[in-house]
């Protein structure tokens, strides 16, 4: 049998393995392995390598093992009229001595077990929900809403998530093998570059970094009060564009993907020196507290998201009230909101929240605000 068709044996064997619900994924990454190193093609084999041992810190996560807002939830234990009352897997939040940079990647759980140790992890959830433990220096950070003392706090991932990362590694294995096969690649020769473009599209899922967010060169750009939005790709040379609105764009300008940038009234003016960086952007007429104390809000709304339906108005009620019992629990949190909302007014408060809530948390708020105005 010749080299290329004992490689092709190979793809189409693992093809069929993917659609066998039997085979472990384990398994299926050892004959990728065996597949690498047959097309010595060396991307593969580390990619292969960090699902079958597990990635290490440091190592740069691929985007299915990074969960971004997830919930934290606590085990209590306290006292109730003298007897000792366990309360288990409830709601925590985040005391403002916790640095507020740091809130998010308190949401986020990063997988860096191997595809072996996520298979142990679902089968020994019973299909529930899987909590993962936080490390104790963050227990004094954290709020429990109550006089219980927290024995241990978790983040609360959902079992399907889990099952997904999984799902999502043999999916990538699959589009990875097919597309070599429909290229009908003669692999007894050196295909490495082919190769390469198909790893990096169907493993990586990898876009064209060249043209994603960078304007090269950009002089100045001046944009009067309103919205400021690019949709789709824009090259060449663009020179002194003037008329409604008095843009001035000067310089070479590559760009592909989406560039909006809402001031919500005020002045945008900005002046790009080499490549465009992403970030956030505050008009001169809104305040950053507002920007901040919104932002928290978002991310608390997709903290009772992922335990909380909001498909109905009356879901997203919910969803509101227990965004407000969780503001109200929160003295400092309460003063930054109500202090960012006198700065900003609610209307730009709500919009900056950007969710169904929005509407019934900014209620609340100017019911707050009416009554400190009768105290």
């Amino acid at each position: 049998m010749s080299k290329s068709n004992e490689i092709l044996n190979l793809i189409k064997n693992i093809e069929i393995n993917c659609h066998t619900q039997e085979i472990r994924l384990a398994d299926i990454l050892r004959q990728c392995k065996s597949l690498a190193y047959k097309l010595n093609y060396s991307p593969f084999k580390t990619w292969v390598n960090y699902e079958l041992t597990g990635y290490s810190e440091g190592i740069e996560l691929p985007d299915y093992r990074i969960l971004e807002y997830v919930p934290i939830f606590g085990d209590l234990q306290g006292l109730h009229f003298g007897n000792i009352v366990f309360l288990n897997q409830r709601p925590l939040g985040i005391k403002s001595t916790f640095p507020r940079e740091h809130i998010e990647s308190l949401h986020t759980r990063r997988f860096f077990e191997s595809v072996a140790a996520l298979q142990a992890i679902i089968e020994s959830s019973n299909g529930e929900s899987i909590p993962f433990s936080l490390p104790m220096s963050v227990y004094p950070h954290l709020e429990t809403y109550t006089n219980a003392s927290l024995v241990r706090a978790y983040r609360l991932v959902s079992f399907d998530v889990v099952v997904g990362i999984l799902d999502t590694i043999k999916t990538r294995i699959l589009d990875f093998t097919l597309e070599i096969q429909d290229l009908q690649l003669d692999l007894e020769y050196d295909n490495s570059n082919t190769i390469d473009s198909i790893f990096k599209e169907f493993i990586l899922k990898s876009p064209n970094i060249y043209y994603i967010n960078t304007i090269h060169n950009v002089g100045s750009m001046n944009q009067n009060p309103g919205s400021f939005s690019i949709d789709g790709s824009v090259s060449g040379n663009v020179n002194n564009v003037q008329g409604d609105g008095n843009r001035v764009v000067q310089g070479d300008t590559t760009m592909a993907g989406d560039r909006n940038i809402n001031t919500g009234g005020g002045n945008y003016n900005e002046r790009i020196e080499r490549d465009y960086i992403q970030g956030n952007y505050y008009a001169a007429g809104q305040p950053q507290s507002l920007a901040e104390a919104a932002a928290e809000i978002q991310l608390l709304l997709k903290q009772l998201e992922q335990t909380y339906p909001t498909t109905t108005t009356s879901q997203q009620m919910v969803v509101a009230a227990e965004a407000i019992n969780r503001i109200e629990s929160n003295p400092l949190l309460k003063e930054r909101v109500i202090n960012a909302v006198k700065q900003g007014g609610l209307a730009a408060f709500e919009k900056a929240i950007d969710n169904p809530a929005g509407a019934f948390i900014v209620g609340a708020i100017k019911g707050w605000q009416e009554v400190d105005a009768e105290d």
